[in-house]
């Protein structure tokens, strides 16, 4: 089995023994058992799982389960057509659901403009577990999709080609694109993908390290889950090999240390928040500002 879906965590199951590790992320999942039992909650981010042979120094390699773990949640599949005056498209959900004012599809185009459906701006056909929308002809194209109530996600289907959002005029606006990488639960950590996501945190790293570490209000004006230890290990992955310049690190600490104007505390809670990510991280943002004004407060950090 190449991929795993995983809409709830129940369904996956793993029955093996010995002294092992079920790991994910570089996160434990928990031991492997005699008999089957839930593996508990996985993120969905498109990395492997993996048996590990102990937490540390394993000497035999790790054995993969499974190449990649993505969630499409309450989306099944998307299916879609057009015509010269519009674009059918059928969302087929995992389950039947009774559809109110509060729900939203919303669609991220390759040009990177967003777009959000509801009952007031679009047709709706339910057909059991079925949507089928009419939507403008003039649509760009469409390349991800995600189901939401009150602005909360609960399903995402993407096509293939999704990483193309990157490649546009989108770099213009780093952190939107950042906000709507973690908001849509995209796989950014699969193979098939993760050096696309590493190119573009490590050139605008500044501007997206304070949205995907944040709890604020997302800025783009959708609501999005609270930071956990999987996103964090999805966030060290990804900067591991990042090295900010001085206006990085001037970002980053201006953004993630809040409105303080006492140097101390704005430097004490950006440090707090790269030390839940990695250490290693905090010091290589540290180290970034050697020049800051000390004036301003920021003096030279070792």
């Amino acid at each position: 089995m190449c991929q795993h879906n995983i809409p709830h965590p129940g369904d996956f199951y793993l029955s093996t023994f010995g002294e092992f590790l079920v790991a994910i992320d570089n996160i434990w999942v928990g031991r492997p058992h005699y008999a089957p039992r839930p593996i508990g909650s996985l993120a969905g981010l498109g990395a492997s799982l993996r048996l590990r042979q102990g937490p540390y120094n394993a000497l035999d390699k790790d054995v993969s389960l499974v190449r990649e773990v993505i969630d499409h949640g309450l989306i099944n599949d998307i299916s879609s057509n057009s015509s010269p005056d519009s674009a059918n498209l059928a969302i087929h959900l995992t389950h039947p659901v009774e559809l109110d004012e509060k729900y939203r599809v919303v669609v991220w185009n390759e040009d990177g403009t967003l777009c959000m459906w509801g009952q007031e701006n679009t047709v709706f056909e339910v057909d059991n577990a079925s949507w089928y929308l009419k939507l403008p002809s003039s649509l760009p194209n469409p390349l991800i999709f995600a189901v939401a109530y009150d602005g909360v996600r609960l399903g995402t289907w993407w096509y293939s080609t999704w990483c193309d959002v990157l490649h546009q005029n989108n770099a213009q606006h780093p952190r939107e694109v950042a906000a709507l990488l973690r908001w849509f639960q995209l796989p950014i950590l699969s193979d098939r993908w993760l050096s696309h996501i590493q190119q573009f945190s490590h050139d605008y790293g500044g501007s997206i390290l304070p949205v995907w570490l944040s709890d604020d209000s997302s800025p783009i004006g959708l609501r999005w889950s609270v930071v956990d230890d999987h996103w964090l290990a999805a966030v060290r992955m990804l900067f591991k090999s990042w090295r900010p310049n001085d206006m990085d690190a001037r970002k980053v600490v201006s953004q993630l240390g809040g409105t303080s104007e006492v140097p101390e505390e704005l430097l004490m809670r950006t440090a707090w928040r790269l030390l839940r990510v990695d250490p290693l991280l905090m010091g290589k943002v540290y180290n970034g500002p050697k020049n800051l004004d000390r004036e301003r407060g920021r003096n030279k950090i070792y």
